[in-house]
């Protein structure tokens, strides 16, 4: 699948990508951490038809370029990697499966009944990973960055 650079993947993000003739559905998607939560970054790219998301902590944000990288300082360094929730807390927050709940006698999840979704569409259907700015570099330098 082709690579998509789509910044910090917000929907103005999408929006310029598409009105530039970029598409993204079919693609992976390469977006950064920061001006949304992760969860809304895959939502995003998925619902644009993303194969999948690959999300890398970028210097200029979170790197060398702030300060002094760990161990020397608290900036992350170029091997460092975010981990975090990329559910659609948006839709819906806390544990999807709802497993403290009971069924509920309508026959709907309690999930459904708690918020108005199923699990299923509260959790990404395509594959996503963190990646450093380190292993990120490679596939910005392929398009040109």
């Amino acid at each position: 699948a082709p690579v998509v650079y789509a910044n910090y993947g917000r929907p103005a993000d999408f929006a310029a990508l598409s009105a530039a003739g970029v598409a993204v559905r079919g693609a992976l998607v390469l977006t950064r951490y920061g001006e949304c939560f992760r969860g809304l970054k895959v939502m995003n790219a998925e619902q644009r038809g993303a194969v999948g998301v690959l999300i890398f902590s970028d210097p200029a944000d979170d790197g060398f370029t702030q300060g002094a990288v760990y161990p020397n300082g608290p900036w992350r360094p170029p091997s460092g990697v975010q981990r975090g929730s990329v559910q659609f807390n948006s839709l819906c927050a806390g544990d999807p499966s709802r497993a403290y709940l009971n069924r509920t006698d309508s026959g709907r999840s309690a999930t459904a009944e708690a918020c108005g979704y199923e699990e299923a569409d509260l959790v990404p259907s395509i594959p996503v990973l963190p990646l450093s700015y380190e292993d990120a570099y490679p596939l910005l330098a392929s398009m040109g960055a």
